[in-house]
Order: C-alpha cells, then sequence, then structure tokens
C-alpha cells in the first residue's frame, strides 16, 4: 500500500490518508495516484469527505434482498457447489450417525438395568435379555454404539474436510473476482473509496464470508430437511401422542428462533463492519503518516480517536451479541421442554428403555435447529461483509472500453548502436493535442484544470513545470485516461482517448509517478511485471537506461536481489533501496514496457540534478522516437524540452515551444 500524506494545516484533523496504489489494466504500470496537495487543492475537504459523501448516498447493494445477495454471492462461486452438496450429505449422515448412537446407548444402559417390561402387560425381558423374546441388553447394541460412533467421526471429518476446503476454494474466487473488478478501476475507486475500507474488504470481509459457506449452507440446508423427515417418522414409529410436545418444541426452534433479532442484528453488522473499517483506516493513517503525528505532537489526539472509534465498534455489537445470548437461551429451553414432555407423555405407555432412547434422540435431533442458531450467530457478519464487498465490486468504472487498439509501440528492443542506425526500426511516439481540457474531482467544489490547451509534437519532448497542487499530475492522470474529463479532450494523432480500449492505451501510455510501489521479489520480477517476456538482455538495457546498472551490478545477486515487501514496522523485508534507486527501478520498468508514451510525474525528485539530466540524456539517445510529458517543479528539467508550459491553479501557459 502506498501513502499519500495530508499537508500540516490538515495533521490537526487527521494525521495522513493512505491510499492504495494499483494498476489500470492487465498489465502492470508505473502507475501513480493523485498526490495528497492536488486533491486538497481542488477541494479543501480532501479525498476522504468524497468517500463519506459518497457513503452518503445508498448503496448499490442497498437494493438487494437478503435472497437476491445470496444468489448473487453463489453466483460467483458455482464451482464449489459440488463439494458443498457432498458436505451437505456428509453432515445429515454424521447426525443420524449420532442421533442413533445416543439413542443405542439410552437404551443399553437402561435396559442394561431395569430390563424391558411392557407397563401395561408386566410381560418382558430380564436386564440380560432373557424371557419371553422381547429385546433387553445385547453386546450387539455396544457394537451397534460403536458403529455409529466411528461413521459419526469418519463422517464428520468428511463434512469439516469437504466444508472447509469449499469455503478456502470459495475466497479464492471472491478475491481474485473481487479484485479483477477493483484493478481496471484504479486509480480512480481509491479517490472514492477509503483505502481502509478496500483494505478490509479485500481482507477481512473476504474472511468473514468463509463462514457462510463452511458453517452455514450445509447446516440450514440440512436442518430444514432433515428436522421435518426426522419428526413424520418419529411419529409414525413412536405415536404423535408422545411427540407431539417435542414436534411443537422442535418447529418452533427451526421456524423461529432463528430469526429473532435477526434483522437488527444484521443491520448493527453492517454498521459494525463499517465502524471496523473506518478502524482500520484510522490505524493506517496514523501508522503511514506517524512522522507527521509526532511532528505536530498529535499522538494523544489519534489516540482519543482510535479509542472513540473503538467505542463505536464495541456498541455495534452488542444488538448481535444481544440476540444471539436470546437465541441461545430459548433454544436451551426448548430442548429440556421437548425431551420432559417425551419422558412425560410416554411415561407408563412405553417400555424404559425405549423411552430413554426416544427422550435421547429428541434431544440429540435439537443439535438441527441449534445448528441454525450458530448459523445465524455469524450469518449477520457475512451477509454484511458480502454488501461490502458488493458495493466495491459494483462501484462504478470512472472510464470505459473505446473500440479500437493503440498500435504496438516499438518494434525492437533498443540495441547498443548508434541512434542513426536505429531510427528505422523504432515506431515514433504519436503526437498528443489536449483542447479545452477541464476536469474537478468528484465531490470537489472547483475544478483541477480550466481550458488547458497543449500539443506536443510526435516523438517530442514537452515539460510542464509548477508548484505542487497546481494540477501537473493529474493532467498525466487524463492523458493516461484514469478520468475523462468533463469537457474538451485528448487526443493522439488525432484520435480522441476514449476511442481506443483501456488496455491497449495503457500498454502504450505509461506513467512513471513520484512514489512507486516495490512488490517482495527480486529486482528481475519487479521490472517483469510489465513485460513478462523481457529477456536478460533486455533488462540490463533498461537499467542502463535508467542509470542504474551499476548499482544493481553491486548488489548481493544482481537482479536476483530480493527487495521489497513489508515487515515489521514498514521495514522492507528485502535489500533496502533508497527512494531514488526506487525511482529509476520504476523507470526500467515502464522503459521495457516499450510505450509510445512516456509520462514523467516528478520521476527523479530523489536524485541530484547532475544524475538526473544523465538519465534524460541516456533516455533520448535509446529511444528518440518516444513521446515524453514530464512534470517537474525544477526548472532545469526544461533543457532541451521541445515544448515547455507552466501550470498554475490549473490554468496552462505555453511558454515555450
Amino acid at each position: 500500500m502506498n501513502a499519500t500524506h495530508k499537508s500540516s494545516a490538515q495533521a490537526s484533523a487527521q494525521a495522513s490518508s493512505g491510499n492504495t496504489h494499483a494498476a489500470a489494466s492487465g498489465n502492470m504500470h508505473a502507475a501513480a495516484q493523485p498526490t495528497a496537495a492536488e486533491p486538497a487543492a481542488a477541494h479543501p475537504a480532501g479525498q476522504p469527505n468524497t468517500a463519506e459523501s459518497a457513503a452518503a448516498q445508498p448503496t448499490p447493494s442497498q437494493q438487494l434482498s437478503t435472497r437476491q445477495l445470496i444468489g448473487w454471492l453463489t453466483g460467483i462461486t458455482k464451482p464449489v457447489h459440488g463439494p458443498l452438496l457432498i458436505s451437505a450429505l456428509c453432515r445429515a449422515v454424521q447426525i443420524l450417525a449420532d442421533i442413533a448412537m445416543f439413542a443405542l446407548a439410552g437404551y443399553a444402559a437402561v435396559a442394561a438395568v431395569v430390563g424391558v417390561v411392557d407397563p401395561e402387560t408386566g410381560a418382558g425381558s430380564t436386564a440380560t435379555g432373557t424371557g419371553d423374546g422381547s429385546f433387553g441388553f445385547s453386546w450387539w447394541i455396544v457394537a451397534g454404539i460403536a458403529a455409529c460412533a466411528v461413521l459419526k467421526a469418519l463422517f464428520r471429518y468428511l463434512e469439516q474436510f469437504t466444508g472447509h476446503y469449499v469455503a478456502f476454494r470459495a475466497l479464492e474466487i471472491l478475491r481474485t473476482y473481487v479484485f479483477s473488478k477493483l484493478w481496471p478501476k484504479a486509480p480512480a475507486v481509491v479517490i472514492r473509496q477509503k483505502s481502509g475500507d478496500i483494505l478490509a474488504s479485500l481482507t477481512r470481509d473476504v474472511d468473514r464470508i468463509e463462514v457462510f459457506y463452511a458453517h452455514t449452507v450445509a447446516p440450514l440446508a440440512v436442518a430444514y430437511l432433515l428436522t421435518p423427515a426426522l419428526i413424520i417418522i418419529g411419529g409414525i414409529t413412536c405415536g404423535w401422542k408422545i411427540l407431539a410436545g417435542a414436534a411443537i418444541c422442535l418447529l418452533v426452534s427451526l421456524c423461529i428462533i432463528p430469526y429473532l433479532g435477526f434483522s437488527s442484528s444484521l443491520r448493527a453488522t453492517e454498521k459494525l463492519l463499517g465502524a471496523r473499517a473506518d478502524l482500520t483506516q484510522h490505524v493506517t493513517d496514523t501508522l503511514y503518516g506517524m512522522d507527521e503525528v509526532l511532528a505536530f505532537a498529535r499522538a494523544a489526539e489519534r489516540a482519543e480517536e482510535m479509542d472513540e472509534i473503538g467505542g463505536q465498534v464495541s456498541r455495534h455489537a452488542r444488538p448481535a451479541r444481544f440476540a444471539n445470548a436470546q437465541r441461545t437461551g430459548l433454544n436451551t429451553i426448548l430442548s429440556a421442554a421437548g425431551t420432559i414432555s417425551v419422558l412425560a407423555l410416554g411415561a407408563g405407555t412405553v417400555p424404559a428403555p425405549c423411552l430413554a432412547a426416544l427422550a435421547l434422540a429428541v434431544l440429540r435431533s435439537f443439535e438441527l435447529p441449534r445448528s441454525i442458531e450458530e448459523a445465524t450467530a455469524a450469518l449477520d457478519a457475512s451477509l454484511a461483509a458480502a454488501r461490502r464487498l458488493y458495493d466495491i465490486s459494483q462501484e462504478p468504472a470512472a472510464v470505459t472500453d473505446g473500440p479500437k487498439e493503440l498500435g504496438a509501440g516499438t518494434a525492437e528492443f533498443p540495441q547498443a548502436t548508434p541512434v542513426s542506425a536505429r531510427e528505422a526500426e523504432l515506431i515514433t511516439g504519436p503526437a498528443i493535442d489536449v483542447e479545452n481540457l477541464s476536469f474537478t474531482y468528484a465531490g470537489a467544489p472547483a475544478p483541477v484544470l480550466q481550458d488547458v490547451t497543449l500539443h506536443v509534437p510526435a516523438g517530442g519532448r514537452a515539460v510542464i513545470l509548477g508548484r505542487s497542487g497546481s494540477g501537473k499530475s493529474t493532467l498525466l492522470h487524463l492523458l493516461v485516461r484514469y478520468f475523462d474529463p468533463e469537457n474538451g479532450q485528448i487526443c493522439l494523432d488525432g484520435e480522441p482517448l476514449t476511442q481506443f480500449t483501456l488496455d491497449s492505451l495503457r500498454r502504450n501510455v505509461v506513467e512513471v509517478s513520484q512514489r512507486n510501489q516495490l512488490l517482495a521479489g527480486t529486482i528481475a520480477d519487479n521490472l517483469r511485471l510489465g513485460a513478462p517476456q523481457a529477456t536478460s538482455a533486455e533488462i540490463w538495457q533498461a537499467l542502463e537506461i535508467a542509470g542504474l546498472a551499476a548499482e544493481v551490478r553491486e548488489m548481493p545477486q544482481g537482479v536476483d536481489t530480493k527487495v521489497g515487501g513489508q515487515g515489521g514496522h514498514g521495514r522492507p523485508t528485502g535489500y533496502a533501496l533508497s527512494g531514488g534507486q526506487v525511482q529509476r527501478l520504476s523507470l526500467a520498468r515502464a522503459i521495457l514496457m516499450r510505450p509510445r508514451v512516456l509520462l514523467l510525474d516528478e520521476f527523479a525528485s530523489s536524485l541530484n540534478p547532475d544524475l538526473e539530466a544523465q538519465i534524460r540524456a541516456q533516455l533520448a539517445e535509446a529511444l528518440p522516437g518516444l513521446t515524453i510529458v514530464e512534470v517537474s517543479h525544477r526548472p532545469e528539467a526544461a533543457a532541451g524540452a521541445d515544448v515547455v508550459a507552466h501550470m498554475d491553479r490549473g490554468h496552462l501557459c505555453v511558454t515555450a515551444q
């Protein structure tokens, strides 16, 4: 995760803002997000208020019934339905074995003590099973108990195995699905959504849905099918008079108790998950902005805010816990009442061992509705999490595909030969025309860009100068089409950007940000994110152009040196790269993608001016046909540029062309 920090003026309310950094197509880009300063300039309330205003509006999931939500969830996870059916069948067998085991045990225990005597006639058997032929205690019953125990254990294991296979496979499918929905919407989605919300949804919310598959679907299906079947079979074989009370208690426990307080619990749990996401956001902001928190002496204030959010979490958790306690207590009373009613109604009419067996069978049958109670206790959290996932995955895309493919970049990767010998092999980058462009971030009171016009010749280099927050980075984001402008248009060789598919556009128009994320892996792995087929020679050539090859050669394993990853206290788990090395590595990654347009957003802000100038010269020599648009606050960046412009408060003034 990247963190973009707020200004000191905002630190009193919230020290920093963490934003998810993501690529916007099937290929990895060296993509940048809007800096903290730019959205603040567009709307002083900052990005989080955009998410808050969106949260005040009805969400897509609120328009779905619970049945529709479950239908959406199960529609995504169709591959696990077969194993889920096996899990339900195994559960049914193990519950029947459990009931039979306890019934046989009760029968055997009483028969061993008193024998089997008909209360009405007095005829029966002794405790050893002798007499008039009635069945008393027998070691065969003990064998039956043992067989039921083994059967129960075996099918319990199979139920748990298949259930958790289904659950973890479903989690894999859900995470892949949600990420695939978020991926094309980045980085716009992290401006509309809080990064803490996205993090919580991709991790904890998906984890909560595990309960739905592992401990909800099979118990619900088995309980609603098996309980009525057992009542009917018991009534036919043992008499409805004896089982009347137990049947009523079972049906109440099955059909009424699980839903007591369910709606209020679900609403409270949705608020609970929102509060937990706020807590995650708060902790994320505090950790990433710890320097600012300490610098402005806001540690105590941040701790108080965290306590307040923690209190909200506790308050929202109470209704669900109270409802769960109510259901547990009522089910305990009903199971006791049902068992006692069997003993009371059967006393004097049914032999004692048979009555004991029937009472224990009824008692164990209450495990079926009790499993619904346990499932509903976790179901509210699962459904609330599913609603949050639905909202994030259905977040509308800021941009959509056009009908055309943008042509490929260089025919061959640049070789170490004179420029004149390579010019014929290079496809010249397109001309860029920005016409009367205006753009406003969602929820912002004022536009970030106003009536911007710019022409960059094919294969030319344009440099846009300006202070932080003037709108420079936003213009680059529009060039790579992270957003579409309200007014005006951007064209490549006369074709509007909206005519191109996003994937082809972002393969050919690549942005290198001031802040970049390295994944846990080797240097080569990180370089190949945008060009998986890149050879070792191409990797070294890209590193040479980016001015990083000499330093990589001195590293422990060269390009196989592990970098990136988050260890303790946010420190990398691999080789620690400096900020300038990370920026140059990101530039090399972009070069490997062989783009036609390269967008540089303060790409050398951590480098000294001499090294920055050297990299620009190497880039111009290696890729002379590349169209480059660079934004910087350093005036020396404009040296040798074909177009120089200044950005001030969203207005662009071309000063040299």
